[in-house]
């Protein structure tokens, strides 16, 4: 007999890999963007 949490890991929704490279590729846009905005700041305001 199977646990709850393996049956609930087997009815994933099928768009859930997709979901999670799309969140992983929102957060290193938004870590490039503050780089870039950061390295800006520096060399023109600072």
């Amino acid at each position: 007999m199977e646990s709850p949490v393996s049956e609930r890991r087997e009815a994933a929704e099928p768009w859930a890999p997709w979901e999670s490279r799309l969140c992983w590729l929102s957060v290193a846009i938004g870590l490039a963007g503050l780089v870039i905005l950061g390295a800006l700041v520096n060399l023109f305001l600072l």
